[in-house]
């Protein structure tokens, strides 16, 4: 049994979650171990050879709206809008089998694209490379699904027409700018042991943040606090509100109003 399975062990049979309990590092070190015994990993490593960049576009089709799912294994990961196609992005990376399969399906009005890794070695060694900068329509109304094993994500995501997110990182860094006039409800979950989460928030809609599991440093000095809930001061007066739901075993949170100040 690995240092990491033990300490998983001991802390449930004392009755306690483990996340609570485990720092970035050791999550990481927890997440690595993970991938490799689930055969996420090549014993040899993948080779790295030259960097290349390449580029892809999903033209705008009739659909009404627009399912995203992005899976990486490990990298950093930029999403944003500014594209008048509905997808527009550069993938830069130095392992010839991760470049990204990309794929657009549609049925009715209904579309579904899928950005994901290969399948196979996610195993960083050396001077990997694995970047994708991401960008999306921002009129075509959208549910994103992003699933994440360990690095940065730079999630941009305030001038989309966005109506749910959902985030699952296994370690490292997610932030995610949210800090826009939204005209009505969105649904956010971010969960799983990332090291750090950033949230960016706007002051002039309502904002309900439930954060909850086995949590570290939580800074929110621009909200209302009842137990595990925090609230910004537009919550229960505007019309319109972000519902956002954090869990799982977050080293430190910050939750950032716009024009606050935040410790990233």
């Amino acid at each position: 049994m690995s240092v990491c399975q033990n300490r998983i062990a001991n802390e449930k049979a004392h009755g306690r979650k483990p996340a609570l309990w485990l720092p970035a590092a050791v999550l990481v070190a927890c997440v690595v171990l993970m991938l490799g015994a689930a055969g996420c990993a090549v014993p040899n490593g993948s080779p790295v050879g030259e960097t290349h960049t390449t580029s892809q576009t999903v033209p705008l089709g009739p659909q009404k709206s627009v399912a995203v799912d992005m899976k990486m294994g490990a990298g950093k990961l930029r999403v944003g809008g500014g594209t008048s196609d509905l997808m527009s992005a550069d993938f830069t990376y130095n392992v010839d089998s991760w470049k990204p399969e990309v794929r657009y399906d549609a049925a009715g009005d209904q579309g579904h694209l899928t950005i994901q890794q290969p399948s196979g070695s996610h195993n960083f060694r050396g001077r990997t490379r694995y970047d994708w900068d991401v960008r999306l329509n921002s009129q075509v109304p959208m549910e994103m699904n992003v699933e994440m094993g360990a690095g940065k994500a730079t999630l941009i995501l305030a001038g989309l027409n966005l109506n749910q997110l959902e985030v699952h990182m296994g370690a490292g860094e997610a932030d995610i700018d949210l800090n826009g006039p939204w005209t009505h409800d969105v649904d956010v979950s971010v969960e799983g042991g990332v090291g750090k989460a950033t949230l960016h928030l706007p002051r002039d809609v309502g904002v309900r943040a439930t954060v909850e599991g086995g949590l570290g440093t939580i800074h929110a000095g621009d909200f209302s606090k009842n137990g595990n809930v925090y609230t910004n001061s537009a919550y229960g007066k505007s019309r319109v509100n972000l519902n956002i739901n954090v869990e799982g075993g977050m080293g430190e949170v910050d939750l950032v109003l716009g024009g606050g100040q935040g410790t990233i």
